[in-house]
């Protein structure tokens, strides 16, 4: 094998570090299969990105981007849950905010429940983790999703 090829391997190895510490940190059933790129299903990692596309033109920093995708991968999750059991679920997550940004998280989730609808209504996916690495081409975001609907 070639120098070159070498460490290529090497590089995409270092590249997939974080996801796989990551994954072994989800405590996921042992017969669960990872496929890394199923043939004919959009990644849902370009999903993501572009259900949060009209968010994350605002981000300025790595810290600022990974919170903007936590909520939207919040609100894509309440967006799947069924709909008697969704605003409690809201409530609970509000919860989480300080009180002073509650009204703001509320519209916000509301936005993207509605956005995930209108776009991405055929998608039921649940996103199970993602994360961010700043590379020098920009932000890569690798995601962990059910392949199925649950």
């Amino acid at each position: 094998m070639s120098r070159k090829r070498r460490l290529e391997r090497e590089k995409a190895r270092q590249g997939q570090a974080p996801v796989l510490e990551k994954l072994a940190s989800l405590n996921l059933p042992k017969n669960a299969k990872l496929i890394r790129e199923p043939v004919g299903v959009k990644k849902m990692s370009e999903v993501l990105l572009e259900f949060a596309d009209p968010y994350i033109e605002y981000w300025d920093d790595e810290d600022h981007l990974n919170k903007i995708l936590t909520l939207c991968v919040i609100g894509w999750g309440l967006a799947i849950m069924p709909i008697d059991q969704r605003g409690d679920l809201i409530e609970k997550t509000l919860k989480t905010l300080p009180e002073e940004a509650r009204a703001d998280g509320r519209a916000l989730f509301e936005m993207m429940i509605d956005r995930k609808e209108m776009y991405f209504a055929d998608n039921n996916r649940w996103i199970i983790s993602h994360t961010l690495t700043m590379t020098p081409k920009g932000p890569h975001v690798d995601v962990v999703s059910t392949l199925v609907p649950m």
